[in-house]
């Protein structure tokens, strides 16, 4: 009897054991994480320049953007600081290429740069020479005018010197004129006939005195020298 109740004992637990084994355990959800997707990088093929809250700002060459969304006009991209819409041939996604292009860019520019300093120096020396030019220029007509007012003093001198030298001479054939007529009574009809040719000759020689004088007045005049100061 005592046999029996082990041997119904074992014969139970074994039964338990091979139920358990094939026994389906309760099903249980595990949670699955959602790997984050990564953002799209791009780098600007060339020099843009985009219309932001602020103003007009330029993208250069190289720039890191991130696609943000497909837009009608194209893609819309973002540079960290603004968004603005591009074209797909705009964009590259070559790293390599897009440190180049930031190479290039610099180096033009650094070469703008380079070019409008020396184009400034150029203006400047430009502007000197002009100036020292102008100054040259001022000072010859400035000697210039010198010399012609010197030159204009010394012949309204001149022409001075020449009236009075005339008027000289015509008072000295006035006096030969009088003196030689006085005599025109005592003389015969011929020596009165040789008298009046030598008085023609002496009115001849006041004539031509008096033609100098009025072309060295006229000359005075012509240097601004009029009036009283003819004399």
């Amino acid at each position: 009897m005592k046999t029996l109740f082990i041997l119904f004992t074992i014969a139970a637990v074994c039964a338990a054991e091979a139920q358990g084994q094939t026994s389906t355990p309760a099903s249980s959800e595990v949670p699955t994480k959602v790997a984050a997707t990564k953002p799209e990088v791009y780098y600007i093929l060339t020099h843009m320049s985009v219309t932001t809250d602020s103003g007009i700002e330029g993208v250069a060459p190289g720039t890191k953007v991130i696609l943000v969304r497909q837009s009608d006009q194209g893609l819309v991209v973002s540079d960290g600081q603004n968004q603005f819409n591009v074209s797909r041939g705009d964009l590259t996604s070559d790293a390599d290429a897009a440190l180049h292009l930031r190479a290039a860019d610099r180096n033009s520019q650094a070469a703008i740069s380079a070019a409008r300093a020396q184009q400034l120096v150029l203006v400047a020396q430009s502007e000197k020479v002009q100036r020292e030019r102008q100054s040259v220029q001022s000072s010859d007509v400035e000697q210039t005018s010198k010399a012609k007012a010197g030159d204009r003093d010394g012949r309204i001198a001149e022409l001075r010197d020449e009236i009075a030298k005339c008027r000289e001479k015509m008072d000295e054939l006035r006096g030969d004129f009088e003196a030689k007529r006085s005599y025109s009574t005592h003389m015969s009809r011929r020596d009165r006939d040789r008298q009046t040719a030598l008085n023609n000759q002496l009115q001849a020689g006041l004539d031509q005195q008096g033609h100098k004088i009025e072309r060295a007045q006229s000359e005075l005049s012509a240097l601004g020298v009029t009036g009283a100061r003819l004399e």
